[in-house]
């Protein structure tokens, strides 16, 4: 069994969720899938904040950087955490400083399109956590929300995929999850990319 705390529900597909957790023990990211290995249902009952002592097994045939990927086996809720950013910050790596320096510094950061990852440069993870340096603005083009990043040196747009209500404004200094999409061809392309997304906010 594992001590999980869960950091992250976002929208995906088809009804279905996917849940983030971080072992407590070791500060290790994980991704809860079912015993299947398909992402959980959305009456799944794990919700950001909740302690869960899960039985993990790790998925066959990972593909990086989506590493985090466990089969969950059989879990039971243990609770709910007083202070999130606390135990986040507790265990678990930050970054801080500019968004291009996260997941290693393996972005492309092309103005006016999307960040990403190619093949070519992978980093050890999909996720990461990141303490904002400015703050992010709320804008939905095309309806779709997104978190607009500016600083003077770099500038992008997040999509953002969490299950709660979008705010405005996430303040500069805020705890935020960052994950990198599946691997996907945009249409017109031929190359494989994984394109940067906020999870959540803390």
């Amino acid at each position: 069994m594992a001590r999980v705390l869960i950091v992250s529900r976002t929208n995906m597909s088809g009804g279905n969720v996917c849940i983030g957790g971080l072992i407590v023990q070791g500060a290790k990211n994980v991704r809860l899938l079912t015993s299947l290995g398909a992402n959980q249902p959305s009456t799944a009952p794990f919700q950001v904040g909740e302690f869960w002592d899960v039985a993990l097994t790790s998925r066959p045939r990972c593909i990086p950087p989506h590493v985090e990927d466990m089969l969950v086996q059989s879990a039971t809720s243990v609770g709910i955490s007083n202070n999130i950013v606390q135990d986040i910050n507790a265990v678990a790596p930050v970054y801080q400083g500019a968004l291009s320096e996260t997941f290693q510094g393996t972005l492309l950061t092309p103005r006016g399109r999307a960040w990403h990852i190619e093949r070519s440069n992978i980093p050890s993870s999909s996720v990461c956590f990141w303490k904002t340096p400015v703050a992010l603005s709320l804008e939905a083009p095309f309806g779709k929300p997104k978190y607009h990043y500016n600083t003077l040196q770099e500038e992008t747009y997040l999509p953002f995929v969490g299950i709660s209500a979008p705010q405005p404004i996430i303040p500069a200094g805020t705890l935020v999850r960052l994950s990198l999409a599946r691997w996907w061809t945009p249409e017109g392309q031929q190359d494989e990319h994984c394109y940067l997304q906020l999870s959540g906010w803390y």
